[in-house]
Order: C-alpha cells, then structure tokens, then sequence
C-alpha cells in the first residue's frame, strides 16, 4: 500500500546530498517558498545570473485501472548561485522535474 500524504526530501550542495528524510505534501510549498526568500538574499549577495533553490521530481506510475500518471517522488532543496553557462548546463538536460529558481533580470 503506498502512502501519498508523504514524498521524500533531499537538500543539495555543491558536494552532493547532505540531508534527507520525509516531508507531508500538503508541506512542499510552504518550504519552497521558504527556500525562495533565502534564494532572493542569495541573488543579490552573490550577483548570480540565477539562483536553483528547489526541484520537484516526478516519476511514470500506471495505477491499478493501468492509467499512467505522473507522481511526484521527491523534493530537492537547494542554494545553488551559478551564472548563464552553468544554469543553462545544468538544467537543459533535465526531464521529469521542475526546476525552481530565480533569476537575475
């Protein structure tokens, strides 16, 4: 029996993961927006071109009336300030995530 009320959690940095556990969906955003406020102070201090704070990955699941969904499978929290080249490496070959990040204007 699955239990969707939860979906894992990873903090990133440069080195890799550093922290993880379980996190209530219906908490996601509330921790996103949390990550964002820290992402719009590391804009400005950094003078990044971007800022990637977080990314929701989403995996292929067919359900038991074999409808196939997408499921959120985890939330990645990071503070990664990069410019153009390395945002654009970074994130141009990503599939089945969204990417949360800001971005200088």
């Amino acid at each position: 029996m699955r239990n969707d009320a939860f979906v894992r959690w990873t903090q990133w940095n440069e080195t890799g993961v550093f922290a993880s556990g379980h996190i209530m969906k219906s908490e996601v955003e509330g921790q996103l927006q949390r990550f964002e406020q820290q992402a719009k102070q590391a804009l400005e201090e950094t003078g990044a071109d971007h800022v990637i704070y977080g990314a929701k990955v989403y995996s292929d699941w067919t359900d038991e009336d074999g409808n196939k969904r997408s499921v959120l499978t985890e939330v990645r929290f990071y503070m990664l300030a990069l410019d153009d080249e390395e945002f654009y490496r970074r994130t141009n070959a990503v599939k089945n995530e969204v990417i949360y990040a800001l971005h200088r204007r």
